[in-house]
């Protein structure tokens, strides 16, 4: 199938947009028509979704704030790790110092 003739088969992005709309409005197909009140009903959600009016507020905050948890608890995640590691590489720095607060000495000198 060559190209003209996807065209002439496949509605554009706009025909779709520009028959929604007229759905919506109650306009028939040229012809003493009604649309039912159903249809057009249908349409204008339709077209409410296509642009986003139907969307939810307060879900977008609550997955932002989701989103934000997430993100604080792996940082808080990675310090842990660096914390860990840093402690391992100090010969288990954390129980030297541990230990010398219970006797009271210190381990710089």
């Amino acid at each position: 199938m060559d190209n003209s003739a996807e065209n002439r088969t496949i509605a554009p992005p706009e025909e779709v947009l520009r028959v929604i709309t007229r759905i919506m409005r109650g306009e028939g197909d040229g012809e003493e028509e009604r649309v039912p009140v159903s249809e057009r009903r249908r349409a204008a959600e339709l077209l409410a979704r296509r642009y986003g009016l139907l969307e939810d507020p307060e879900a977008e905050r609550t997955e932002a704030r989701r989103q934000a948890a997430l993100a604080i608890e792996a940082a808080v995640e990675r310090m842990r790790a660096e914390l860990t590691g840093a402690a391992a590489a100090q010969g288990g720095g954390k129980e030297v110092e541990r230990s010398s607060a219970s006797t009271g000495t210190s381990c710089g000198g």
